[in-house]
């Protein structure tokens, strides 16, 4: 469907006016906010994930429109930087949100039922499952080094390159859709926090429980594909940004962007140099390299 949009917007639309990417952009703000709100006040599991759904159709609108925004401005490199995030948030999307479709179908399968009410302390008995689970909520909640990470820091960092627009209108609908994307985060990190900790961590809360297994070899293999794939879209971001960069290099006559994304490899930068840099690779390998200090530390010297 998105890239159906993309496709009528380019080859049948073209350029437009700017009021329509602002459209676009505030429907995507408000999608993402709205979704996730919705999906954090349900019981049912499967209810929650859809609604998270919406959250992030919300988040790759977002990028939608600050493409047509920046077209319209003749802000090329902008709106190559638009689609190229837009793109890559469907691809982190698609292969967490499988994951997690494919963790809450094991935990049903095991359990005959998805009322988080009714679940609880299924590590114990779905060990595998759990931590397959984990890989995918990191990523919906956007936790480093996860996928949902990379792409929605440079969703946010797109947003804040509004300063450059000549429209008032346009500066100020990034910087509205940006407050949209910061609260619709903050609730995901609630949202999936509640989600496993509720399904997966404390004690069983129903007899449906009590029972509960890992699915079969090859679902658990299905899964950990997908959870390697969806990490290293995460760990290995400046690898698949190029890619999406050259698949998308025909839509804006900034071409491919990708070399003007990284001041040096595997550094990212939002397409414009001296505003902002991060690496998901060297964070990927800090963090683990952080907790294992911390626990050392806690050997040494806690006794």
């Amino acid at each position: 469907g998105f890239y159906g949009i993309v496709r009528f917007d380019v080859q049948v639309l073209g350029p437009g006016p700017t009021w329509w990417g602002i459209l676009v952009l505030l429907l995507g703000g408000i999608s993402a906010a709205v979704g996730i709100l919705y999906a954090i006040a349900q019981r049912d599991l499967s209810r929650f994930v859809a609604y998270s759904s919406v959250e992030n159709a919300g988040i790759i609108l977002i990028g939608l429109g600050i493409f047509m925004i920046g077209s319209s401005e003749k802000l090329y490199p902008l709106a190559a930087l638009g689609v190229v995030v837009a793109l890559l948030h469907m691809l982190h999307h698609s292969l967490a949100k499988s994951l997690l479709f494919l963790g809450v179908g094991a935990v049903d399968h095991a359990t005959g039922t998805l009322q988080m009410d009714l679940l609880g302390g299924l590590a114990r008995k779905m060990p595998k499952t759990a931590l397959l689970s984990f890989v995918a909520v990191l990523s919906l909640a956007a936790l480093p080094p996860s996928s949902g990470f990379a792409t929605e820091w440079l969703t946010l960092e797109s947003l804040m390159q509004g300063f450059r627009l000549s429209e008032l209108s346009a500066r100020a609908a990034m910087a509205i859709a940006g407050a949209f994307l910061a609260l619709a985060g903050g609730v995901a990190i609630l949202g999936f926090v509640k989600l496993y900790g509720g399904v997966f961590l404390g004690r069983g809360r129903s007899e449906a429980t009590r029972k509960a297994k890992d699915p079969s070899v090859a679902g658990l293999v299905g899964m950990g594909t997908l959870a390697l794939l969806g990490l290293s879209v995460g760990v290995l971001a400046p690898l698949w940004i190029r890619v999406v960069a050259k698949a998308t290099a025909s839509l804006t006559p900034a071409g491919d962007i990708s070399g003007r994304m990284f001041s040096m490899w595997p550094v990212l930068q939002p397409a414009y140099e001296n505003f902002s840099a991060l690496s998901p690779t060297l964070l990927a390998l800090a963090l683990p390299a952080l907790v294992v200090m911390v626990w050392g530390a806690v050997r040494i010297f806690g006794g």
